[in-house]
């Protein structure tokens, strides 16, 4: 089926479809032509109505479930439905959802919390799931660390890093009895980290389980840091799928779930986005047909954000076929045009650069020398910690 705008030939075809289709994003129901009369066609017979649906079943623009019941747009018309108007930004945001934008900061080094603050505000505007995407980031700095007893024999560690980043790694105690000196030893690497005096003295074998856990910890840090073949990924909202008559089925929502947890699949839209520059909307069987997997019933819109037209990586929504695709879209721009202002003000004002993921080499860097120039944290040389 051609997709352009159409011709005046098939005008009341379409505007009868058009008509459909917003009806039935509004209310996530089949369209009956009685319903249609009624909030659409007035001068028209539900009778001439249901001759037009006809003619779109035809076209394969419209289907019904049942032989009585009303009429579903396929994805076919919802394609062309986007392309209609997706270069149109007239559609009205709401005020609520404008409003949203003046919590976010103008500028700021903590660069991927501002990215989840926003991830999380398009969340609660929309009402649907949402994702970006991040390059690393130069220079970063570690600036806090946290230990986690999780059970007898392991514990969490926590870095997070002056632009945001987080990063976890779960380790193990040597005896039972290490669990004990995880308190001190978290202040005395946050003293080291800061630059400041400890306020605890560790006994010898603290010290000594302190230079091994941040040695540890360090070299996992550097070897994640430098040798990366992909932009981070992050997720919110997953629940707010089931806000969707159509996820109660729980084949579609599993199928949405699974989007969101298959990296590699996550990383084909986003690249997608990012090398087209521009808005991206994968409807029902274009992501099955893009991703060679079956997501059936589920939407994607994903936007680029960049610095200088140039795109640092995408954020977007996952939803079902029926979402408010002209609201998403405006308010995604809307989003995405404020964290560009605040990472361009950010770039110059802090100096920043960024780094592009490179693919992955068979043989990593693990030259600890070469890693640690990249980064200011470092390795300690023995007795360091004492």
């Amino acid at each position: 089926m051609d997709t352009e705008t159409p011709s005046k030939k098939d005008e009341k075809f379409f505007s009868v479809l058009f008509a459909t289709v917003e009806l039935f994003l509004a209310t996530g129901h089949p369209v009956g032509s009685k319903t249609l009369q009624e909030k659409s066609f007035p001068h028209l017979s539900t009778a001439t109505i249901r001759n037009y649906f006809v003619d779109l079943e035809k076209r394969d623009l419209l289907r019904k479930n049942h032989v009585s019941g009303g009429r579903i747009p396929t994805d076919s018309a919802l394609r062309a439905y986007v392309n209609l108007f997706s270069h149109d930004d007239s559609y009205p945001i709401p005020q609520k959802t404008q409003s949203l934008l003046e919590d976010l900061p103008e500028e700021s080094r903590n660069i991927i919390r501002d990215l989840q603050n926003i991830t999380e505000k398009i969340g609660e505007a929309l009402q649907l799931p949402t994702f970006f995407s991040a390059p690393r980031f130069e220079n970063d700095v570690i600036t806090n660390i946290q230990l986690i007893t999780i059970d007898d024999s392991r514990f969490l560690v926590v870095l997070s890093s002056e632009f945001g980043q987080i990063f976890t790694d779960v380790l193990w105690f040597s005896t039972p009895d290490e669990r004990n000196s995880l308190e001190n030893i978290e202040l005395s690497l946050k003293s080291r980290l800061r630059k400041e005096s400890c306020l605890v003295e560790l006994s010898s074998n603290e010290k000594t389980l302190a230079y091994r856990i941040y040695n540890e910890v360090v070299v996992r840090y550097l070897t994640r840091y430098c040798n990366f073949s992909e932009e981070d990924l992050y997720f919110t909202g997953f629940s707010k799928l089931l806000r969707y008559e159509a996820f109660s089925d729980p084949e579609l929502l599993a199928s949405g779930l699974a989007l969101f947890e298959n990296r590699k699949d996550m990383h084909v839209i986003i690249n997608t986005c990012m090398s087209k520059n521009e808005p991206t909307i994968l409807i029902g069987e274009e992501l099955t047909e893009l991703l060679k997997t079956p997501y059936s019933g589920c939407s994607i819109i994903a936007l680029p954000y960049c610095i200088n037209r140039t795109p640092l990586g995408a954020l977007g929504i996952l939803g079902p076929s029926n979402i408010p695709y002209r609201e998403v879209l405006g308010t995604l721009k809307l989003f995405s045009n404020k964290l560009q202002d605040g990472l361009t003000k950010s770039f110059y004002k802090f100096k920043l650069s960024f780094r592009k993921p490179k693919e992955s080499r068979t043989t990593p860097e693990r030259d600890i020398n070469v890693l640690t120039q990249r980064t200011p944290i470092k390795l300690l040389p023995s007795k360091e910690m004492s």
